[in-house]
């Protein structure tokens, strides 16, 4: 696309900058080998993004962006590879006045953001989340609390997928995990996620690393979410699992229908126990389980059973 854009003269100088999923080797000079300007890579670092578009972008009125219309220019910032902020294909620099200027205008929340705000935040970097949110310490804990109310149930998701052999909906649910780890500072799901990203993508390959990975990547989701969910002022209630947020794949469903049963059917409390233990992490069916096995409420273990039952039914249906 970026070739086709070129052959334009109207557009040969239009700064074109590519973004990939991952801050691989050799990605920018193939971008640059193709036409494009500059590269950004995920998870998304604010600070260095904004240094990388000021390079290429001038505002419209300098003043009114909080630029120094006669700003010197400046170097990327310390601790990068110092790359010159001239083209490496030879179009003209745009924005070359003072990325820093525009950065420190548009992350003004950076100074008064303190990580030690929100220690104990177990499976997060909570320093380089709040960077990749440019220092917004409100924007960061908002977003690592809906993660938590939206991401308890997807390694039973992502299970499912695998269970059932749906590779693409597999790699889809990991690929968008990652991407949300990432960019919260959660460095080690997102590495979980990464490579059970590249198991899923080439299961023929990889088939039997799929169940350590996936083992890995639901304890650190578990712990992520968990302490996403314990943050002061959260409603525990929105963090609880749901039949419909944690689905257990058909087969799966079916077994422990029958099990159910028949665990229900003699009152079998180790066995209930077993089964609940032997569910996904974080799943409403091993939760539910084990609450009825609890108060020794067999009706309602059948109930479940039949619960379980019904919802692969409709699920076929659909």
């Amino acid at each position: 696309a970026t070739r086709e854009i070129r052959k334009q003269d109207r557009f040969k100088d239009l700064p074109v900058i590519a973004m990939t999923a991952n801050a691989m080797a050799g990605d920018r000079e193939q971008a640059i080998a193709v036409g494009m300007d500059d590269h950004i890579a995920k998870p998304i670092n604010v600070r260095e993004m904004l240094t990388t578009m000021a390079r290429w972008i001038s505002p419209s009125d300098p003043l009114e962006a909080g630029v120094p219309a006669e700003a010197p220019a400046t170097g990327v910032d310390a601790g990068q590879s110092g790359a010159p902020l001239g083209d490496d294909a030879g179009h003209p620099v745009q924005g070359s006045q003072a990325p820093d200027a525009a950065i420190d205008a548009a992350s003004t929340t950076e100074k008064a953001a303190q990580p030690e705000d929100l220690g104990g935040l177990a499976g997060f970097d909570v320093e380089a989340g709040l960077r990749r949110m440019g220092g917004n310490r409100q924007l960061f804990t908002r977003l690592v609390r809906s993660f938590g109310k939206n991401y308890a149930g997807r390694a039973a998701e992502i299970e499912a997928a695998i269970q059932s052999k749906d590779w693409q909906q597999a790699h889809q649910l990991t690929h968008d995990l990652k991407g949300v780890a990432g960019n919260l500072g959660a460095t080690d799901l997102f590495e979980a996620a990464q490579a059970l990203e590249a198991a899923v993508r080439s299961p023929e390959g990889e088939q039997e690393a799929i169940p350590d990975r996936m083992d890995t990547l639901e304890r650190l989701l578990a712990q992520a979410t968990g302490s996403a969910c314990a943050l002061p002022g959260f409603e525990q209630a929105t963090c609880a699992p749901s039949p419909e947020s944690v689905p257990l794949a058909p087969e799966l469903a079916r077994e422990t229908a029958r099990q159910l049963r028949e665990a229900a059917d003699i009152g079998d409390l180790a066995e209930l126990a077993a089964l609940a233990s032997g569910l996904p992490a974080n799943s409403y069916y091993a939760a539910k389980i084990q609450e009825l096995g609890d108060d020794f409420d067999l009706d309602g273990l059948s109930a479940l059973a039949d619960e379980i039952e019904n919802g692969v039914g409709a699920t076929a249906e659909n």
